[in-house]
């Protein structure tokens, strides 16, 4: 695997252990990162699936780094959840491409 992809996998990773430390999280939050965890669950595999038989080439390697970048938004959102933020501050911040 090359670096980007260990990138994204790290972030991956980030992200889940962020999410099932989530004890004190509302129920939004804690659906998001159900959520979430689903949809990781689907590319973690594909993409264990899939690097070992492909090397990235430009075009490839750059999707693959915005998407560990919206991971890693989507691990900050959850990480700064405040109790006092509202439900449509959460909602309207999520940057799903």
């Amino acid at each position: 695997m090359d670096s980007v992809s260990l990138s994204l996998l790290d972030s991956i990773s980030n992200f889940r252990v962020l999410s099932s430390s989530n004890a004190s999280k509302t129920e939004l939050v804690k659906k998001y990162c159900q959520t979430m965890d689903g949809i990781l669950d689907h590319l973690e595999v594909t993409l264990n699936r899939a690097f070992p038989q492909i090397t990235p080439d430009g075009e490839l390697s750059k999707v693959l780094e915005e998407l560990g970048a919206t991971i890693n938004e989507a691990t900050e959102l959850v990480g700064g959840w405040n109790q006092m933020m509202s439900k449509i501050y959460f909602v309207t911040t999520l940057s799903f491409p």
